[in-house]
């Protein structure tokens, strides 16, 4: 049985590990996605209708085009698959991705955008004399809260590159539509406009059920041995699962302050409301003693002294 991998809480208290690491191997022959315990994979898609039309998006040009999805319970999107219409014999080389909030049916504000290379693609027809290719595109993992509880929409935009620097089209379709009709822009994505009756043929993939799935966070609660499940689901959403062993450590020492002020107390006693300790006095004498120093009882008895001189005390 291998040894549990050791954390020690940072000083916050808390310890994050992507869940990645807790796998030796994964025997599979497609792309895959390690997640935590709690989530599931899940996908949000809208089929073909025979190729029927598309919008262009070719990132030479000035047309975009944004699909929306809903996250229903907090959202990570891991893939975007799309069909596209291309020129024969040319490839889909990468797309630019822009993820927007909702703004009543439309994009609205950026969250945020990445520039991603085709995963795989297949051309599974043709019409309008272009080539039209199944394209999938592995992101990197986006979170999207479901901020309302209920449901919470957003917006995918996309411009893609080719080959050949030609046109591109993202399919769309009339017989159904998943959401919001798709939105076009002809200025960039500047200004986007909702277009009735259609739909983008589009499937978002990802992980439901956490906010963070692809990570694991300890704190102080899991001191000791944790036991986690991990999963590992591939393109397809098949799920694998197996059990890890972590043993969290606080290796962080208190941080203390001293006090009050600069460390000393100070007891302060106020004799007014209280009895006076036994030989105390509130008299003070002043004046000057005489000291005899000598043997036992010499000072009385007027015997020698066996120091050079005596010694003057005065209070």
């Amino acid at each position: 049985m291998p040894s549990p991998l050791e954390l020690e809480l940072n000083a916050d208290g808390t310890v994050t590990i992507p869940a990645s690491d807790l796998i030796d191997n994964v025997d599979e022959a497609c792309s895959y996605t390690v997640t935590s315990g709690g989530a599931v994979a899940c996908s949000q898609d809208n089929p073909s209708n025979g190729f029927e039309n598309g919008f262009g998006i070719d990132a030479n040009g000035i047309f975009s085009v944004a699909n929306d999805f809903v996250a229903d319970g907090d959202f990570t999107l891991t893939q975007v698959g799309m069909n596209l219409f291309h020129n024969p014999g040319a490839t889909i080389v990468d797309i630019n991705l822009t993820y927007y909030e909702d703004a009543a049916g439309i994009p609205g504000a950026i969250l945020g955008s990445e520039t991603v290379p085709a995963s795989s693609q297949t051309v599974i027809g043709d019409n309008f004399g272009f080539d039209i290719s199944a394209v999938t595109f592995d992101i990197t993992p986006v979170s999207f809260p479901d901020v309302s509880g209920t449901g919470t929409t957003y917006w995918v935009g996309a411009t893609a590159n080719t080959s050949d620097a030609g046109a591109v089209f993202w399919e769309t379709t009339t017989a159904s539509i998943a959401g919001n009709v798709v939105a076009a822009s002809n200025d960039g994505g500047v200004v986007w406009a909702p277009q009735a009756g259609v739909d983008g043929v589009t499937t978002f993939t990802g992980v439901c059920g956490v906010s963070d799935p692809t990570n694991f966070t300890f704190d102080c609660s899991n001191l000791g041995l944790t036991e986690v499940e991990v999963f590992v689901t591939d393109a397809s959403g098949n799920s694998s699962s197996c059990l890890a062993t972590v043993l969290i450590t606080d290796v962080t020492a208190p941080v203390i302050v001293c006090g009050p002020g600069d460390g000393a107390t100070t007891v302060l006693v106020d004799f007014n409301e209280s009895t006076l300790p036994t030989g105390w006095s509130l008299e003070t004498e002043i004046g000057s003693w005489d000291w005899t120093f000598g043997a036992p009882g010499a000072g009385a008895a007027g015997g020698t002294t066996p120091f050079p001189t005596d010694r003057k005390s005065v209070v």
